[in-house]
């Protein structure tokens, strides 16, 4: 029986400074927060901005991050869709690749895995956590889950 599982939606992306492009121009543009934005960007200076540099993007118009950290997602982490492996006596293992593309280290990241019916509703979850203290800009990280034998991961 083939699961099927939910992910996080992907980053918005990025952009580049096009000529006569500013901060705030980008962020009318998309929609967001000029506060947004620069809290996605804490490494630009708006007074040294080149045509061609990248630009990140938040996933969410409203999102700010605090200099202490903060529990909302980053801006800047993509997750490679599960791949799951069925093991002997009916369990699947199931794993997923999460990237840190932010200019931060991450720390306490948690995955939730979702085992979908055929019908496409919850059957039942897994929340694991990176086994990584911190998760430096531009590293990856596995997450993994067990899923029992019966469940629509495990199958019948």
């Amino acid at each position: 029986m083939r699961a099927l599982f939910r992910c996080p939606a992907p980053p918005r992306g990025t952009t580049q400074f096009r000529e006569g492009d500013t901060l705030l121009g980008i962020a009318l543009r998309y929609g967001i927060k000029l506060e947004a934005l620069l809290a996605t960007n804490p490494g630009i200076n708006a007074q040294l901005i080149r045509i061609g540099q990248q630009v990140q993007l938040p996933v969410n118009a409203n999102e700010t991050r605090t200099s202490g950290g903060t529990d909302e997602p980053s801006a800047n982490v993509a997750i490679d869709p599960p791949v799951c492996y069925p093991s002997p006596g009916g369990r699947t293992f199931c794993i997923a690749v999460v990237h840190n593309n932010d200019t931060e280290p991450l720390t306490n990241i948690q995955l939730t895995f979702d085992a979908l019916t055929a019908a496409s509703t919850p059957d039942v979850s897994q929340t694991t956590t990176l086994q990584v203290e911190l998760l430096w800009p531009g590293e990856t990280a596995a997450a993994h889950a067990w899923f029992a034998a019966g469940s629509a991961a495990g199958g019948a």
